[in-house]
């Protein structure tokens, strides 16, 4: 009689290697995650900057060299402001026309 297959103790062996790699990975996979959010939250700011300054350009060129008095979706291709990942508000000043997150010790940067 020739009895081919795994024992239970073999497949309890692989299953007990499986949850211990998974256990591993997750915790990654959720840090790689908010790194992500961190940069894409980074590329926003970036990008309402670099609006901005466009905009004070094109005021100045108009005669009137101040920054706009508040995001608008008119300065972006696509008509809305790109929105934090993390769901916070970007704080904006229109002194100084520089746009930064309300909260950034949240996102530990």
């Amino acid at each position: 009689m020739n009895n081919k297959g795994f024992t239970m103790i073999e497949l309890v062996v692989v299953i007990v290697i499986l949850g211990i790699l998974a256990a591993t990975a997750i915790p990654k996979y959720l840090d790689f995650q908010n790194k992500a959010k961190q940069a894409v939250c980074d590329g926003n700011i970036g990008a309402i900057n670099s609006a901005l300054a466009i905009q004070y350009a094109n005021n100045a060129i108009n005669g009137s060299a101040v920054y706009p008095d508040a995001l608008s979706g008119n300065m972006f291709s696509n008509a809305t402001i790109p929105s934090c990942p993390f769901g916070i508000a970007y704080g904006y000043a229109s002194a100084n026309g520089g746009v930064t997150l309300h909260t950034q010790a949240v996102h530990g940067y």
